[in-house]
């Protein structure tokens, strides 16, 4: 379904913000978790750039609440974010936000001291 309002350029944000509780919660054991991210990566080329900002903004929430051990896989997932929507020219300037945010966590050590 996510797939199809993808497609259809009909996804909204209540409906990514659905789909980032679903798996992407602190309770969510991690298989479903990275089934998730996966999917937000597979949407990234097919959604506009309000939509993928927001998902930079789950990030930085998912990591500002979380411990250093917990930071590879939204590093994974951001950087596939990126390289998935850099296909669209409108969505490059975030590219830069995105990239910051990368090295800001990776130069911190982790945790919510990057932000």
């Amino acid at each position: 379904i996510f797939r199809f309002l993808s497609q259809q350029g009909l996804l909204s944000k209540a409906c990514l913000e659905a789909l980032w509780f679903c798996g992407c919660s602190a309770d969510k054991h991690e298989g479903l978790t990275a089934c998730v991210l996966d999917l937000l990566v597979e949407l990234a080329p097919a959604i506009g750039v309000q939509l993928l900002r927001a998902l930079l903004e789950k990030v930085r929430e998912a990591l500002s609440s979380m411990q250093a051990t917990n930071d590879l896989k939204y590093l994974r997932f951001l950087r596939d974010l990126l390289v998935a929507s850099a296909t669209q020219a409108d969505a490059r300037a975030l590219g830069r936000e995105g990239l910051d945010m990368f090295w800001r966590i990776i130069r911190s050590g982790g945790g919510g001291s990057a932000f």
